[in-house]
Parts: structure tokens; C-alpha cells; sequence
């Protein structure tokens, strides 16, 4: 799986660098992007955006690992609203909504019989968010969005400032 990844970012640079050798445009002009996002509530994994025409786009992101007994796995959608753009940049304010669940599977000794059996556990969380960021492009293609908002965890009753962030390939 890391080396499918890797190879994705790769061929994501690679390609970024030729078209911006041969294109001369703004890259705030293309309407979608995938690549790898993280954050409490935007989700964390691999991730696509739309932008709309207008200010408003739309991110979803998500994953799934297994660790171990563990197997864990996350959803999420952040709306954007952009409150100004330049050629390479955009400033905007975002809010989110992520799910994340967390299943752990073990052996639980029954003292009664001598045996055990096996118990899965599961953690399941939501998240939202509010917050402004800014995404610039590091090349024609390649963008990169940083974000600071406070993050809602609501299982939890806990508010936190917390960044979260992406990189993407438009197109």
C-alpha cells in the first residue's frame, strides 16, 4: 500500500512538472483535485475537491487502516467558501463534519469455563468544525491547503483550535 501511494505522489509531481513547463495559466481556473488531506473535521486519507463556480467548493476525504487487531477508518466532507483569491492563492472560511471509528478485536478469558472469546470494541467519534484557511499552489497543478479552526469533538463535549491541512493535484 505505501509503495501504491508513493508511486501516486510521484507520477502526481512528475506530471505536475511537465504541464507547468507547458502551460502558462492560472491554477486557481481548474474545478477539481485529489490527494491526501488530514484533519479532526475534515477527515484524513485520500481526498477530492470540486470547486464550484463561484466561491463555494466541496472536499471529501477519508481512509481506512489496519494495525493489528485494530481496524480503524474515517469519513469526512469540509465546505469551502472563498473570501479572496489571487492568481496562486485562495483565502477562505471552511466548516467540516468527519466521522471516525476505531474497532479493536481481542481475546477476553471467561473464568467460569477455561476459554476465551473473541470481543471486538468499537470507538466511534464525530467531529465539526469551523474555521479560515488558505490554499497556494506550489506549482501549476499542485496546491497545498492549510487550515486553523476549532475543532468540536462531540462524543467528547471538547472544543480545541487544532490546523489540519492538504495536498492536491488539480486538474
Amino acid at each position: 500500500m505505501r509503495v501504491l501511494i508513493t508511486a501516486l505522489v510521484g507520477i502526481s509531481i512528475l506530471s505536475a512538472g511537465a504541464a507547468g513547463a507547458q502551460e502558462e495559466t492560472d491554477p486557481t481556473r481548474y474545478e477539481q483535485g485529489v490527494g491526501f488531506a488530514a484533519g479532526f473535521y475534515s477527515g484524513a486519507g485520500l481526498s477530492y475537491i470540486f470547486h464550484f463556480d463561484g466561491p463555494w467548493s466541496v472536499q471529501t476525504a477519508g481512509g481506512i487502516w489496519k494495525t493489528g487487531s485494530s481496524f480503524d477508518y474515517d469519513i469526512g466532507v469540509l465546505i469551502r467558501r472563498t473570501l479572496q483569491e489571487t492568481r496562486n492563492t485562495r483565502l477562505y472560511a471552511c466548516t467540516g463534519l468527519a466521522l471516525f471509528e476505531e474497532r479493536d478485536t481481542y481475546d477476553e478469558f471467561i473464568p467460569e469455563s477455561g476459554r476465551t472469546r473473541e470481543v471486538t470494541s468499537v470507538n466511534t467519534n464525530w467531529n465539526t468544525g469551523l474555521g479560515l484557511g488558505i490554499q497556494f499552489f506550489l506549482s501549476n497543478r499542485i496546491g497545498v491547503s492549510l487550515d486553523g479552526g476549532f475543532a468540536f469533538f462531540l462524543n467528547d463535549d471538547k472544543i480545541l483550535f487544532l490546523p489540519q491541512g492538504a495536498i492536491q493535484y488539480h486538474f
